[in-house]
């Protein structure tokens, strides 16, 4: 079936409601019991819309009477939003350029909504959004180093050869800062096992201006091997004076590609570990509205996983778990380097927290 819930339709909960007793108890108890199923092909237009609740595995939206649970059964869910891992999913059709452009394009007309749920699969209601679009800066460019870094790397099944591009500067409308006069961090949230989620790599530079520019976001459904590759980049880029690495039980077979990538390039990864000092995710997140909020946080134009970062930030809800979170659970991350820090006074470079020692990182 293809989901025909308009804008009209799910614009307010009753009608929201009747939609979901339509699907429950009138379309789905027609399928065979054993051979039956149901194909939906649709758009998110609401967060609590049939196919949101779907998607994000919640209970139904109903304010009278006991919630009504839809797991009747098991969704093999699909999103297809325009830009993924950084790339246009259709790029023989839209350049990233091209989608920038249209993003840019949608917001001029008052329709940011729109189009990151039209585009991005991420609906938001306005009225309750934790991040909001105008408190989101950004800078033009990054300017490199004309010559650029060749880093080999290889194991049983793979050789690369990672380019590592330098920089020296970051270009705003009004200024340029100078990348040597800044504090580079990198904080990396590890992907489960599961699968369902992505590992996220996200570099930042806290900026004599006393500002936070996002130099890059990668992300990835990644082999340990991939992610030592990653990491070896972004350090040769970089050169972070710190590499806080989520820790959780996935950590183990990554330390050992670690390991052996270090060894192999002689490159040392100053990493340190991350916790989240029983903290919930969402809080964790949370954390990050004052830095929007007051300006200090401003991201790459010119990076197209920029727009997904956006894209979960604006649909982000403290009181509902996220499934899609990999980047800004990565940035959440920061605080714990830089908390209450001030580039304009001395700072102390010292990390107090737990370190990992030469033989949990060297052979």
């Amino acid at each position: 079936m293809e989901s025909n819930q308009g804008q009209f339709a799910v614009g307010s909960a009753s009608n929201r409601k009747k939609i979901a007793k339509f699907f429950y108890a009138d379309l789905l108890p027609t399928l065979h019991p054993i051979r039956g199923q149901v194909v939906i092909l649709g758009t998110i237009l609401h967060i609590a819309s049939l196919l949101a609740n779907i998607v994000y595995e919640r209970d139904t939206e109903d304010e009278d009477e006991e919630k009504t649970n839809i797991h009747q059964g098991e969704w093999d869910t699909r999103i297809y939003p325009i830009i993924k891992d950084g790339k246009s999913m259709w790029a023989n059709r839209f350049s990233n350029d091209y989608i920038q452009n249209l993003k840019e394009m949608f917001i001029k007309n008052g329709l940011e909504n729109e189009f990151y749920q039209e585009f991005m699969c991420k609906p938001f209601s306005p009225d309750k959004q934790f991040f909001k679009q105008e408190h989101f800066n950004y800078f033009s460019k990054i300017l490199y180093k004309e010559i650029v870094p060749i880093v080999v790397m290889n194991d049983a099944l793979n050789h690369n050869q990672i380019s590592c591009p330098q920089p020296v500067s970051i270009v705003l409308e009004s200024k340029t800062v100078n990348i040597k006069d800044c504090q580079v961090y990198t904080t990396m949230d590890l992907a489960s096992y599961d699968g369902a989620d992505r590992t996220a790599i996200v570099t930042f530079a806290l900026a004599p201006d006393n500002n936070i520019y996002i130099l890059d976001i990668s992300c990835g459904h990644w082999t340990p091997y991939e992610k030592a590759v990653n990491a070896i980049r972004i350090q040769v880029m970089f050169n972070p004076i710190k590499f806080g690495i989520e820790k959780a039980g996935a950590l183990n077979d990554f330390f050992y590609t670690m390991q052996t990538a270090q060894v192999q390039t002689g490159i040392r990864v100053n990493i340190c570990p991350l916790s989240h000092h029983g903290k919930e995710k969402n809080m964790r997140i949370a954390q990050l509205q004052p830095y929007f909020v007051t300006g200090r946080i401003f991201m790459n134009k010119k990076q197209a996983q920029t727009l997904e970062l956006e894209a979960e930030l604006l649909s982000f809800s403290i009181d509902v778990e996220s499934k899609h979170d990999d980047l800004m659970d990565a940035l959440a991350y920061m605080v714990e380097f830089i908390g209450n820090k001030d580039m304009r006074e001395t700072i102390d470079d010292d990390y107090s927290g737990e370190n990992y020692t030469e033989s949990d990182i060297f052979f």
